[in-house]
């Protein structure tokens, strides 16, 4: 893989197995968070559905047009959802902390997540006893997409060329590693190479090979 200068590397479902925290169970908690709040969730449906007409996807987009119109703080929602988590599934892994870290003497590294930073902080403790900034890794989280009031999730169209090109890589020369089969098919239809994984152990065999 020396022709790989850039690697992206998705968060839940490969740097821990998606069955220790799913989505239903990360979906859930938005719910239970809304509720908190005082967040009103009766529309969600009508809202996620007017979002995806306009091309936006995920979860985190409907809770941002909710928040905007109700002014609540999307942030606020993000760690209200962490409190009600459970993380107390994943376990410490510090060998692949210091994979990616040889990965990154070599090439540029960044954790790309469609995920909160404020989650990714959470499964950094966990994972490697160490917030996000105590890693020393390069991020980006689904707070780093906003733009004109949207958050750009990874299986959008263009949105992995773009951020290769604001890393200062191409996308042929540019690895995405994640388990999620729509992003791995707009990786592939962006150019990128790609590899999709099922578990944390294959993502820790493809960090060997790029060493």
């Amino acid at each position: 893989m020396q022709e790989v200068q850039a690697v992206f590397i998705d968060c839940d479902g490969v740097l821990y197995d998606v069955d220790l925290l799913t989505y239903e169970e990360i979906l859930a908690a938005c719910q239970t968070a809304r509720q908190k709040l005082g967040l009103n969730w009766d529309d969600f449906d009508k809202i996620r559905e007017k979002e995806r007409q306009k091309g936006f996807h995920g979860v985190y987009n409907v809770i941002l047009q909710m928040c905007q119109a109700q002014k609540i703080p999307f942030e606020t929602v993000a760690k209200e959802i962490v409190k009600v988590l459970d993380y107390s599934r994943i376990g410490e892994n510090p060998k692949l902390l210091d994979l990616i870290h040889k990965v990154a003497q070599k090439r540029k590294v960044y954790i790309f997540t469609n995920n909160t930073y404020a989650h990714l902080n959470e499964i950094f403790m966990r994972l490697f006893h160490t917030d996000v900034l105590g890693t020393k890794l390069n991020f980006i989280t689904i707070e780093d997409t906003l733009l004109n009031g949207r958050f750009y999730t990874k299986k959008m169209p263009g949105v992995l060329t773009d951020w290769c090109h604001k890393i200062g890589s191409k996308p042929q020369n540019t690895l995405m590693i994640d388990d999620t089969l729509d992003i791995i098919q707009a990786a592939q239809e962006q150019g990128l190479k790609y590899a999709h994984i099922q578990n944390a152990q294959m993502t820790q065999d493809i960090l060997k090979q790029l060493i």
